[in-house]
């Protein structure tokens, strides 16, 4: 029997074995037999097997490689290798959604952030504060403020977050809030263990509600989760990091806060015939718009700049 000529690279293969759905090496030598025997219906089951055992390895390293390239695009595919059993991949398909020109046009975003770094990094220490808080608005949350700088204690900016909002059944735990406490460090140098300690007491008295320390107006339940998070543009000693994360704090330096620009920010970017710019001037223009002291009203914030 003459042999079937199979033309499909493994690249090809390996997108549509991600698209058939696989979770283990098991099932995608599965999936990739039923591809090759859909595509070639003559093909003996002799020559099927031979295919699969000299071809599998290759095509199992273009799945991986094809997670990875999603990955640095910020895109997931909805497939994951298991850090815990190496040979298993959580969930299954690439968006249907993704195609040519949505790639290029993440690209050409992130093709942005050192530009955005330089613009983050040009702002002043109040115009940083209030980016902090519109950060907290673009992770979608409520009753945002911005504190005042002179007195603040340490807290620069609070928000909260209810956790069952988004969920189809919420029962108790839509009543548990998120309550986000958070420090915003616009320095040269890089954040010290000291300055890690002293935030972490200022989220222990909020936690505790200690006179002077009452940040939040809605009761705070036994049950609500207290999140704080500390931003720096100069980054963080590794003892500091080391700290923050024995306490329970969240640390985030300037690459992380581009990225969360980037990817939430899509109010400051415009789009011109498949040119895509960053609008700094629509983003002073909103944080000039951001008062402190009281919940940031979201339609105010990015009304009719025009107006």
């Amino acid at each position: 029997m003459t042999p079937v000529q199979i033309n499909l690279s493994n690249r090809e293969l390996a997108k549509l074995m991600i698209e058939g759905g696989i979770y283990s090496h098991r099932d995608a030598i599965v999936v990739l037999q039923q591809i090759v025997k859909k595509r070639y219906p003559a093909i003996s089951n002799l020559q099927l097997t031979k295919f699969v055992e000299k071809r599998y390895n290759a095509i199992w390293n273009e799945i991986s490689q094809i997670i990875n390239e999603y990955d640095s695009l910020g895109v997931c595919p909805c497939v994951r290798q298991s850090t815990i059993i190496p040979d298993r991949l959580v969930g299954c398909g690439i968006p249907k959604s993704i195609d040519d020109a949505f790639i290029k046009g993440i690209k050409r975003k992130l093709g942005l952030r050192p530009e955005i770094a330089q613009i983050v990094k040009g702002l002043n220490d109040d115009q940083f504060e209030k980016l902090i808080g519109l950060l907290f608005i673009l992770y979608e949350c409520d009753n945002v403020i911005i504190r005042q700088r002179t007195h603040d204690k340490g807290i620069d900016a609070t928000a909260e977050m209810m956790i069952g909002t988004n969920m189809r059944y919420k029962g108790y735990i839509q009543e548990i809030k998120l309550r986000f406490v958070a420090q915003a460090k616009h320095e040269k140098e890089k954040i010290e263990e000291d300055v890690i300690r002293t935030f972490n007491t200022r989220v222990e008295d909020v936690k505790s509600n200690k006179e002077g320390y009452v940040v939040f107006d809605s009761e705070m339940k036994k049950y609500d989760c207290i999140v704080p998070i500390f931003f720096s543009t100069s980054g963080f000693e590794k003892t500091a990091k080391d700290k923050a994360r024995e306490y329970g704090i969240i640390t985030r330096n300037l690459i992380q806060i581009v990225e969360d620009i980037t990817w939430l920010g899509d109010p400051f970017f415009s789009n011109s015939e498949g040119h895509i710019q960053f609008d700094s001037n629509r983003l002073y223009s909103i944080l000039d718009r951001m008062v402190r002291k009281k919940p940031l009203n979201k339609s105010e914030i990015f009304g009719d700049l025009e107006s």
